[in-house]
């Protein structure tokens, strides 16, 4: 076995693993792909030393009219490397990506949590996760969805995450990797159609961008949801301490302290208003709608103002 920067990198995520989770089960949710099949070479090649159980599963959007075809290959490559495969194929036709996204979730939960596995990976690169970002922002998600992107272990129970062990390297490192180890690269089509909105940002967009304005963009993103992130973590420490000082309980109900709040920043003003409404009721307003509740609550003369929930902006 060569050792190359992916690998130092990779043993980097293995150290971040629960010591007591080490080799026990894992599942791989396989494409044929570079990216799935350089985080396939790295599982190999650190079996013997830090991993137990492996499984690959490969779900069929059957998308392609070769799609079969690549399934044979990757149970060839998992007969070869004396690994167990699943195969998925869906049953009904999957028009959008979010739907196969859905589905193929649902497999991939649904045979980790069958068999008790403790992880499950998949191979989602930098580069995924900065095309992700840029496409969530020009679709105007809240600065906290995006966020939600940058993550290496997402704990689904209590013995289940699912984890990320490339998501600090970039799709030509693992180009780079699979060309190094000769790996049987199967390409997908299906990535060239222009019609669906990711496809045109990584084949279109991320291309002009680096080009033209930064060459390292997914570094650039990850930092910039990094540091958010943390702005983020402790804006809602502040906010929470707050929060509890504005509302409360009585005997007659929730209540609401005007004279409090108005102390406050807008911007303050603004996200606890917004926050304290999708816990209350369980659902996002408009800007102009909070807007105006704001303006209402600045006219408001009372100390307190008790909260019930047939209360609606107009």
């Amino acid at each position: 076995m060569k050792v190359t920067i992916l690998h130092q990198k990779f043993i980097r995520f293995v150290y971040l693993l629960d010591l007591e989770l080490i080799k026990r089960k894992f599942v791989l949710g396989l494409s044929g792909g570079q990216d799935s099949l350089a985080l396939l070479k790295l599982l190999c090649d650190y079996r013997k030393t830090y991993f137990g159980l492996l499984k690959l599963v490969y779900c069929d959007h059957r998308w392609r009219l070769e799609s079969i075809a690549n399934a044979q290959r990757l149970y060839y490559l998992s007969e070869y490397s004396n690994i167990s495969f699943y195969y998925f194929a869906t049953s009904t036709f999957l028009s959008s990506e979010t739907q196969s996204r859905t589905w193929r979730y649902k497999n991939l939960l649904k045979i980790s949590l069958s068999f008790e596995y403790s992880y499950l990976l998949t191979a989602h690169t930098l580069s995924d996760i900065s095309e992700t970002t840029i496409y969530r922002l020009v679709r105007n998600l809240r600065i906290s969805e995006i966020n939600n992107l940058l993550f290496t272990f997402l704990y689904i129970k209590k013995t289940l995450s699912i984890s990320r062990p490339l998501a600090s390297v970039t799709r030509n490192d693992t180009y780079w990797l699979c060309s190094l180890s000769y790996l049987p690269l199967w390409s997908d089509y299906t990535n060239y159609w222009l019609f669906l909105s990711r496809n045109r940002i990584r084949q279109e967009l991320f291309p002009y961008l680096k080009n033209y304005f930064n060459c390292s963009l997914e570094r650039y993103l990850d930092g910039f949801i990094y540091s958010n992130k943390i702005n983020l973590i402790t804006l809602n420490i502040k906010l929470k301490k707050i929060l509890s000082k504005i509302f409360g309980y009585t005997n007659d109900g929730l209540y609401f302290n005007v004279s409090l709040f108005k102390l406050l920043p807008f911007f303050y003003q603004h996200i606890l208003i917004r926050d304290f409404h999708f816990l209350f009721f369980h659902n996002y307003r408009s800007p102009s709608q909070f807007n105006r509740l704001l303006f209402a609550i600045a006219l408001e003369k009372s100390q307190k103002v008790f909260i019930r929930k047939q209360y609606h902006i107009i």
